[in-house]
């Protein structure tokens, strides 16, 4: 296939909330796998890389707000992993137009060694099927992780950063008679949380 027909296949795609096509994490991944001679490549290298590699590219600030690359490389390679009856129990239900779960799972880890083994037949090493599985992975990880909305959304890791500010009010020190005053009202309100409360306070 031309170049210019996976343009057009891409073009066509539906991606999540938030979803850019440039995040091409599994497509770095297989290359990295790939890199190695021998058939088991070691997991710590290939995470090292993968890291380097996202960061050459600029490819970091496709990121969802507020993920730390590190992580984000953990669940890609987590969720390359899984095997196919592990993803479609915790699919409950696909937005239209969402890529289906993979077949089989990409890759295995090799416990005894700590490495990865590329195990994806070569139908599903495409870097386009991958951008498939890129996105879902991603729609699944900005959900498991407080929600997403689209641009100019409010809520879950793309909103804003809330900056926490200071109180202008603050209590004068007082005598231990008014502190307990205000302890007592403080249980009041405490108790009644739905209701709306009025300190009274004593000069």
């Amino acid at each position: 296939a031309s170049p210019n027909n996976g343009t057009s296949a891409i073009a066509e795609m539906e991606f999540p909330d938030g979803f850019s096509p440039e995040l091409r994490f599994f497509a770095l991944v297989r290359d990295t796998i790939a890199s190695v001679p021998q058939a088991l490549a070691p997991a710590e290298y290939v995470r090292k890389q993968v890291q380097i590699q996202a960061e050459s590219c600029g490819i970091v600030n496709r990121l969802p707000r507020g993920t730390a690359l590190p992580q984000y490389i953990r669940s890609v390679l987590h969720f390359m992993a899984t095997p196919a009856h592990a993803h479609a129990a915790r699919t409950q239900r696909a937005a239209p137009g969402a890529a289906p779960p993979p077949p089989a799972a990409l890759i295995e880890f090799d416990d005894l060694t700590q490495s990865y083994r590329w195990i994806a037949s070569p139908e599903h090493c495409t870097d386009l099927v991958l951008l498939r599985l890129e996105a879902m992975h991603y729609e699944r990880y900005v959900s498991q992780h407080g929600g997403v909305y689209g641009v100019g959304g409010s809520k879950g890791l793309h909103a804003a950063p809330i900056k926490s500010q200071k109180s202008l009010l603050t209590l004068p020190p007082g005598s231990a008679e008014q502190l307990a005053v205000l302890q007592q009202q403080e249980a009041e309100r405490f108790g009644a949380p739905d209701r709306p409360y009025v300190y009274t306070l004593r000069d």
